[in-house]
């Protein structure tokens, strides 16, 4: 939800609301536990693949750049 919904609000108070409200829905229907286990605001990136080795017998049409898998992280620190 944050990733196609909350990067749109513009005010702080609206992320904040949204994210109060989500931790509620998530509590109403999935149980307490569900929503504290809920991150902050997680990041996904789509760059922690490599692209495919070439091994020569790819075709002319063969896609070789790296795959776009969004991938959940806890930081961007622990990117470095």
């Amino acid at each position: 939800c944050y990733r196609v919904i909350a990067d749109r609000f513009v005010a702080q108070d609206d992320k904040d609301w949204f994210e109060k409200a989500l931790k509620l829905v998530a509590e109403e229907e999935c149980g307490s536990q569900i929503a504290t286990s809920m991150h902050a605001e997680p990041y996904l990136v789509d760059f922690l693949r490599d692209a495919p080795e070439i091994t020569g017998e790819e075709g002319e049409d063969a896609d070789l750049e790296a795959p776009k898998v969004y991938e959940l992280i806890s930081s961007y620190e622990a990117l470095s």
